[in-house]
């Protein structure tokens, strides 16, 4: 979608390496720290919303981190689709 808005490698969300290709582990998303929550607390992870092509990624990094919850913070429809 945006070509030019990648992760920082340094907090980039990292998937389980499957079939032992490196790349497999890539998907553009990134850990966000909260500084008011105890280190222990979980962190967020800022993503856009999955296209067509890399909705698998999407829902298994939901299920590998085990997420609680997925907030969407933009409209419900984009470019006159839903």
């Amino acid at each position: 979608r945006f070509i030019d808005i990648l992760p920082y490698d340094n907090t980039r969300v990292k998937l389980t390496i499957i079939d032992n290709d490196p790349t497999s582990d890539y998907i553009n998303a990134n850990w966000i720290e909260v500084r008011f929550c105890p280190q222990n607390e979980p962190k967020f992870i800022a993503a856009q919303g999955p296209l067509p092509g890399t909705v698998n990624e999407f829902w298994r990094m939901i299920w590998e981190l085990k997420c609680h919850a997925i907030v969407m913070l933009t409209d419900c429809i984009e470019n006159k689709m839903v």
